[in-house]
This record gives C-alpha cells, sequence and structure tokens, in this order.
C-alpha cells in the first residue's frame, strides 16, 4: 500500500511538473529570443521565426498602407497592373528590412518601424541610431497572454500608439514557440 501511494505521488508531482512546463514554455522561449536580439545574436534567430510565414503575414499590411500613401486610383486597367507592380516591389523591400534580425529588434524593443532609404545601410544606421537612443526611454510596453492553448500573444503598446505591434507565437510541438504573424499599426508605419 506504501509502494502504491508512493508511485501515485511521483506520477502526480510529475505530472504537475509537466503541466506547469507547458504553460510556461512561451514565457521561457520569449526570454531566449529577447536575449538574442538584445545581445545581437541573430545566427539562429531560424529557431524562433519562421520567416516565410511572418513575410507573408505582414506583406498585405505593407501593400496596404503604401496604396493608402500614395492615395492611388486604380480605376484604368493599365495604370492599375503597373502600380501593382510597383507597390508589391516596394513592399517587399520594406517587408525584408522589418522582417530582419534588426528590423524585429528594432520593432519589438523600440517600437518603431524603419523603413529603408536610399543610399543608406540599414545595418548601419541602426548602430548609429543605438549610441544615440540608449538615452532615451523608448517607454514600450509589453504585454503577454495566452489566446488559446496553441496561440501566444505579445503585444507592444507606448504611450503615443495604443498597439505597436501585436506578435503571435504558435506552439511547435509540446515547448517549443515560433513567431509566425506580425500585425503592426498604421500609426507606426507612417
Amino acid at each position: 500500500m506504501r509502494l502504491l501511494n508512493k508511485k501515485f505521488l511521483i506520477g502526480y508531482f510529475s505530472l504537475i511538473l509537466f503541466g506547469a512546463y507547458f504553460l510556461i514554455s512561451p514565457y521561457i522561449i520569449l526570454f531566449r529570443f529577447k536575449n538574442n536580439l538584445e545581445n545581437k545574436t541573430y545566427n539562429n534567430l531560424e529557431r524562433f521565426i519562421d520567416f516565410p510565414k511572418v513575410k507573408k503575414s505582414i506583406k498585405p499590411q505593407i501593400s496596404n498602407q503604401l496604396k493608402q500613401k500614395l492615395n492611388i486610383n486604380l480605376q484604368i486597367y493599365f495604370i492599375n497592373n503597373l502600380a501593382s507592380i510597383i507597390i508589391d516591389k516596394m513592399a517587399d523591400s520594406i517587408v525584408e528590412s522589418i522582417i530582419s534580425p534588426n528590423g524585429i529588434r528594432t520593432l519589438l524593443l523600440m517600437g518603431e518601424v524603419r523603413m529603408p532609404q536610399l543610399g543608406k545601410s540599414y545595418e548601419n544606421e541602426l548602430i548609429i541610431e543605438d549610441s544615440t537612443n540608449q538615452s532615451k526611454d523608448k517607454n514600450v510596453d509589453i504585454e503577454l497572454y495566452y489566446k488559446n492553448i496553441n496561440l501566444f500573444v505579445v503585444k507592444t503598446s507606448s504611450n503615443k500608439v495604443e498597439t505597436i505591434a501585436t506578435f503571435s507565437w504558435t506552439r511547435n510541438g509540446f515547448f517549443n514557440w515560433k513567431l509566425t504573424h506580425v500585425t503592426i499599426s498604421q500609426l507606426v508605419l507612417n
């Protein structure tokens, strides 16, 4: 009888530990991800980010924002096709700069989107601005919550913008998570 109770207690505590680790696993992954971003160790970010899915999620947002900014009346068929091609190329360039290690770092830690500029290297611009922004307090608030058991959300906001970005993390196995979707506020893209 005593041996049965001991096995039951070991099984019960093992189940509790498994469940606890199952529930705190996104926090652990996010802590490791944030440390990689802060230390600029970008070589293993593929473990944390599904780049094709994230790029696919953000490209329509960028395209729509560009169409609104350019205020294009796309009623003429020829102009519509030409404008769509140009906007598509511009959106690809912007998506590549945002969904890069430095772009995600800037968006998550500083709450900003850096649009690529002609003649400037994105990485050099970020390094220069890192040194000047260290003294400034960006006041980026981060909210973490489960949307469902397989979807974890990281929402960033500031005193200027209610929601800067929403990062959706999807469970990949029992304990691993990957960033699969990003939604950026239109105010941040301006």
